[in-house]
């Protein structure tokens, strides 16, 4: 019994031992997988070249450990690398400095096995690799040179795609320039440049690049003027014509930092007539000139009117050539809106071409006047853009004898003088022998569109510099609008040799006044706004260094004082109206008729009468302007006695003959000292034979002579005590000034209207002024 029982328990015990070995043998095996947080099987993980930190989830059921190939490889971090079962671990790629790709494998193991790889690819680094310009500027149809710098730390190439015109100049490490032919053709042009890495397939860079077409410029082939430092002008067109400098105190040229090049700058009276101051072409004789006009032409010009609105009722000129005919751009007058025209005389009658534009003070217009005779069109056109037009019919006119030439700053009125004053800048004054298209006119204007100005420049207007006589350690006040406290004058020598003077100044109102340095010499000097580190080109100006303070010189007014209500010329009332100025003289003109009265007038002429051949008798009822009858000589010393401090300055006209010329002499004398006024009239004439007379007849008598022709001392040597010259002789002969003083003879100059003229003269020294504007005149010396 007791061996059946131990029998049964070894039976049942190596039952259990086989059923517990069979249930060894049937476990689950070992795995382990790798998950990203969102629960996806990893592999393969690529990362880019900035690296990687994130989180892996592990699935197993042993314990795990996670190596890399190599453990030198420190690129890479695994925290935790080992566990039990689930787990997650973080991995940690540094950023790749290397162009090159990288990988490494991660192998998943338990117990050794390897029963998981993690693959990891990682992205190279992208090249430094930078092109510049990426947009480059057009390149000109004349050519030209574009450079590239090129940041690439690997080995870099180009190609050019599909562009013959673009070659290589020059090639280094960190650089190209290709140089662009010529462009033939008036279309623009594009070529693409396709930059590089050899060893690295996808990496390129392409920059575009564009050139304009040939523009064909249009050219200024009859005229273009251009304005020089010591302020002429020259014509720079193939024609070279001669372009003469009327010198005057309204005209200066300035270097403008806009438009990078002198231009020219007036300050007439606006519409006023002028004796000066002002650029002429001639073309009087110059028929090819006149046929290439005649068949149609473009006028440009640019400019600027230096006025505040509203403009004055005058017509305005910049670019003339006007009288009777001609051609020009100029400003209207109120009737014409004070707008901006082209004025070509066709078929008879001027061409209104209005653009309805009134200029605005301070602005530069671009402006292209085309008159195309076959079309039977004149245009107008301003900064680019057509702006009125009108029907011509016929031939072109030309302007009257005399007029035939082209004034920039005035227009012609006559051989040697001018109208219409221009008060502005002049930077453009070209004509074009054909009547140029639309198209032509743009491109003209996008020659000067760019031109803007400079920020930071010091701006002045209304600057006015005297040329004139100055002392050492005197004040020389320079007017202008915008002057600052603390600003400099510097005064350098328009010849570009002697000393340069930099002055300090005092700041009134518009007015700057320096005091004439030491050592200062005679010359023309053109002057120089500094502020800071900025200067300004404000013009130039003569200054002669005198010994002495110069004397102000006395008024006379021409034909009397007859620019005023009830007066007219060589009238008593404008002799009385002389006489309540109290300036020095009143000037008049007379004649004698074949009956032996001396009467007044200018002309030799009255009513189609001739005065000399005539009787008294028939002219004696001749009326005047303001109503009153022709004046005699007798009249005229009659109101003259009223107030002997009031000189009267008789003009004796020349006859027709020295036997009238003697007559009218002889009389008039004999009426002066027959009247007790031989201290209170002098005497003036053209004729050297009259002016003779006159000392012959009365000694003593102060006579002056009028044509301009003699110097001082011829005059001095035939007894005649003064010269009495138009402002042109004085201004050709500025000797003559001193040498007549020098003699101890007077100087008047005639006839002298406009502020800049009057200024000029008051400046010379002289002794007189002949005006018809003697409250002007007088005001200006009493303010000097």
């Amino acid at each position: 019994m007791k061996k059946s029982v131990v029998m049964n328990l070894v039976l049942m015990a190596l039952l259990f031992a086989s059923f517990s070995c069979k249930k060894d043998e049937m476990a689950d095996p070992f795995f382990i997988r790798l998950e990203t947080e969102q629960g996806e099987i990893i592999e393969l993980l690529p990362v880019t070249a900035d690296g990687l930190s994130k989180s892996f989830n592990v699935k197993s059921n042993g314990s795990w450990k996670i190596s890399k190939s190599d453990n030198n490889i420190s690129w890479i971090t695994i925290n935790p690398d080992t566990g039990n079962k689930d787990g997650s671990f973080n991995l940690f790629i540094e950023a790749n400095p290397n162009i090159e790709k990288r990988t490494e494998k991660l192998s998943c193991m338990i117990d050794g096995e390897e029963l998981a790889v993690l693959q990891i690819e990682q992205a190279g680094r992208y090249p430094d690799f930078h092109v510049t310009p990426t947009s480059p500027e057009k390149i000109p149809g004349k050519g030209g040179e574009i450079e590239f710098t090129i940041t690439s730390d690997v080995e870099w190439d180009y190609a050019i795609v599909e562009a013959n015109w673009l070659i290589e100049k020059s090639k280094s490490s960190n650089s190209l320039i290709l140089e662009a032919l010529e462009n033939d053709s008036e279309i623009e042009r594009l070529a693409i440049v396709k930059f590089s890495l050899p060893s690295l397939e996808g990496i390129s860079q392409e920059v575009s690049i564009s050139q304009g077409g040939m523009i064909v410029w249009p050219v200024a082939d009859l005229l273009d003027i251009v304005f020089k430092a010591d302020g002429t002008a020259e014509d720079v067109s193939a024609l070279r014509y001669n372009i003469i400098t009327i010198d005057g105190l309204a005209m200066t040229t300035v270097y403008s930092n806009r438009f990078e090049r002198y231009i020219a700058r007036f300050n007439h009276s606006p519409g006023s007539s002028v004796s000066a101051g002002y650029y002429k072409r001639d073309y009087t004789t110059d028929q090819n000139f006149k046929n290439a006009l005649s068949d149609g032409h473009t006028l440009e010009a640019m400019f600027m009117l230096d006025i505040e609105s509203p403009l004055p009722n005058n017509e305005i000129k910049m670019f003339t050539s006007h009288q009777s005919g001609g051609t020009g751009i100029m400003i209207g007058n109120t009737s014409r809106n004070n707008s901006i025209i082209f004025l070509p005389h066709v078929g008879g009658n001027y061409m209104w071409a209005n653009s309805n534009i009134t200029p605005e003070r301070g602005k530069y217009y671009h402006v292209v006047g085309v008159w195309n005779k076959e079309e039977g069109k004149a245009h107008v056109y301003v900064d680019g853009e057509l702006k009125g037009s009108v029907n011509t019919s016929g031939n072109f006119q030309f302007p009257s004898a005399g007029s035939t030439w082209f004034g920039v700053g005035a227009d012609p009125a006559g051989a040697s003088s001018a109208h219409t004053g221009w008060k502005g800048d002049v930077v453009i004054a070209r004509i074009y022998d054909k009547p140029l298209a639309g198209t032509d006119v743009e491109k003209l204007w996008n020659q000067v569109k760019d031109f803007q100005p400079v920020p930071g420049d010091i701006e002045l207007s209304e600057v006015s510099l005297l040329s004139k006589r100055v002392q050492v350690n005197s004040d020389y006040t320079i007017q202008g609008e915008g002057f600052q406290t603390g600003d400099k004058i510097k005064i350098a020598p328009v010849s570009g040799s002697g000393n340069e003077y930099l002055c300090d100044g005092t700041v009134a109102g518009n007015l700057f006044t320096l005091t004439i340095p030491e050592n200062f010499t005679t010359g023309k000097y053109r002057f120089f706004v500094v502020r800071g580190s900025k200067e300004l080109d404000i013009g130039f100006a003569t200054l002669t260094v005198a010994d002495k303070p110069l004397g102000e010189p006395q008024v006379i007014a021409h034909r009397g004082y007859w620019k005023t209500s009830g007066s007219a010329q060589n009238s008593v009332a404008a002799l009385a109206k002389a006489q309540q100025l109290d300036i020095y003289g009143s000037e008049f003109d007379v004649w004698i008729t074949a009956d032996e009265v001396v009467v007044l007038n200018h002309d030799p002429t009255i009513n189609g009468i001739r005065i000399e051949n005539a009787t008294y008798n028939d002219l004696k009822n001749i009326t005047l302007s303001n109503g009153e009858k022709i004046p005699t000589l007798a009249d005229y010393l009659e109101q003259g006695k009223k107030d002997p401090s009031t000189k009267l300055i008789m003009e004796i006209k020349t006859h027709s003959n020295k036997t009238n010329n003697e007559r009218a002499v002889a009389t008039s004398v004999q009426m002066v000292k027959d009247a007790n006024m031989t201290d209170q009239v002098e005497y003036i004439a053209f004729s050297i034979d009259v002016c003779k007379k006159v000392v012959e007849l009365q000694p003593g008598a102060i006579v002056a002579y009028l044509m301009g022709d003699r110097s001082p001392q011829d005059l001095f040597n035939m007894g005649i005590k003064g010269i009495d010259y138009n402002i042109s002789a004085i201004r050709n002969h500025k000797s003559w000034i001193t040498e007549a003083h020098d003699l101890g003879m007077t100087v008047n100059v005639w006839t002298v209207n406009s502020e800049s003229d009057l200024q000029e003269v008051i400046d010379y020294g002289v002794d007189y002024i002949t005006t018809d504007e003697p409250v002007l005149a007088k005001q200006m010396i009493e303010n000097n």
